[in-house]
């Protein structure tokens, strides 16, 4: 990409910008991967995201579908390019044709993140409680693992098939005469009545004997040539050869050292487990201790935010709770209402708006100030911040997407967190029986 700058009124920053025909490409098909991914599409083998769109969505034409988010992910390839961190993201003023396969000219109006003062660059000071790792859930791990490895025997009592028994059945299934192999089998474990199954199969099979056959049709799902649902009837024939019981395996040494030869026994597995959750939680526990140290730098902030600024940051933050609202269950109306209304919710918005913009802007000041140095161990956590579960991911997707600068801010106040926590005053909380005798 080619881009020139200049300075206009204002403080403000014009960018004029040319995005080769490859950039325009880069942009379409990571708006195209995002709405695949949106969409609850998985990548395939030897298929592009347009084929695998229009095959199980039936959606032609995906550049119309995606161009305004393409558009969207131009901008901070040039921002990137000159190495500007902007107040807000500015949208891209197109002066040719957006489309894949061709050279897209663009201006960019930006305005630079200012550089905010502090009242005081002294170490800060604050409440908060020592690391101590919970390893309650150890037990419960173990047993979950004992869980994944059980197996099915013979039941002690052989009865007709009730509903929850599991038993080892055969199948031989067809329809229109066309054995269904993902189905038919000589033994598998199957729970009865637990709508694995279609209920005709079930109430079929409830009542069976151990040893009895049984010939039946029931319906079953399927899908037309071009993905609408259907149903089918299946003919099968089904033999009850046993009621089985599970058995959950005793984790002891002689296990651990049969299904997990990597750990010396019982002990060191449940060391590993320990070791695995208490570097979690002390993860967990840094990145609350740097939130707090930050909190505690944000009364020594001075200088006012533009507007355009809060108007982002708060549909950010909005857009965040609506999805994390929407993957809970709860209809927003039921969230605002939990929240003493929506007039309450706005404003609790609004302060954590001014909160996480006036955080950013006084560690910018402390790095800054203190002349502070990135290092990978900052950029790798800035990332777990933004993905704790794939943060190799997130760096790549950032580096990627031409937004080094968004990885490189995020990585300097993760530094900048840091440093205010190890020159902290850090006072912990004082227990409750020491408050009542006071």
């Amino acid at each position: 990409m080619k881009v020139t700058q200049k300075k206009i009124d204002g403080g403000k920053i014009l960018l004029d910008c040319v995005a080769s025909e490859e950039d325009v490409a880069k942009a379409f098909y990571t708006a195209s991967v995002e709405f695949a991914n949106q969409m609850g599409l998985r990548p395939q083998r030897n298929v592009t995201v347009e084929q695998a769109v229009k095959e199980q969505l039936g959606i032609t034409d995906l550049d119309s579908m995606v161009q305004g988010r393409a558009l969207e992910l131009i901008a901070p390839m040039a921002l990137d390019k000159k190495d500007i961190i902007p107040l807000f993201p500015p949208k891209p003023m197109g002066t040719t044709e957006f489309k894949r396969g061709k050279k897209f000219a663009f201006t960019l109006n930006v305005t630079p993140k200012p550089q905010y003062e502090l009242t005081s660059y002294e170490p800060v000071e604050f409440t908060f409680r020592p690391f101590k790792a919970d390893l309650s859930g150890v037990d419960q791990q173990i047993a979950q693992m004992a869980e994944q490895y059980t197996s099915f025997e013979t039941a002690d009592e052989q009865h007709e098939v009730r509903s929850g028994d599991t038993c080892l059945i055969a199948i031989e299934a067809s329809c229109d005469g066309v054995p269904l192999k993902g189905l038919n089998t000589d033994g598998r474990p199957y729970v009865a009545d637990a709508g694995y199954m279609p209920p005709q199969f079930d109430a079929a099979v409830l009542g069976m004997m151990p040893g009895e056959t049984k010939t039946f049709t029931f319906e079953a799902p399927d899908w037309d040539p071009e993905h609408g649902e259907r149903v089918q009837i299946v003919d099968a024939t089904v033999t009850v050869k046993e009621i089985q019981q599970e058995v959950v395996p005793e984790i002891n040494d002689e296990w651990v050292k049969s299904y997990m030869p990597m750990y010396r026994g019982v002990d060191d597995l449940r060391a590993s487990i320990e070791k695995q959750m208490t570097d979690a939680q002390r993860e967990q526990y840094d990145a609350a201790l740097r939130n707090a140290a930050a909190g505690a730098l944000t009364s020594r902030f001075k200088g006012s935010i533009a507007d355009e600024a809060y108007e982002v940051t708060s549909k950010m933050i909005q857009d965040r709770i609506r999805q994390q609202v929407a993957a809970s269950g709860m209809t927003w109306e039921q969230f605002e209402q939990e929240n003493g209304g929506a007039q309450q919710l706005n404003m609790l918005m609004m302060l954590e708006t001014r909160q996480q913009l006036v955080m950013g802007f006084c560690l910018d000041a402390i790095y800054r100030k203190k002349k502070l140095v990135v290092t990978e161990e900052d950029i790798m956590d800035a990332c777990k911040n933004m993905n704790p579960q794939y943060p190799t991911q997130a760096r790549k997707e950032l580096e990627e997407t031409g937004r080094n600068f968004v990885l490189r801010e995020a990585a300097e106040r993760v530094c900048a967190a840091k440093y205010l926590v190890k020159h902290a005053i850090i006072h912990e909380p004082v227990k409750e029986n020491q408050e009542a005798a006071e």
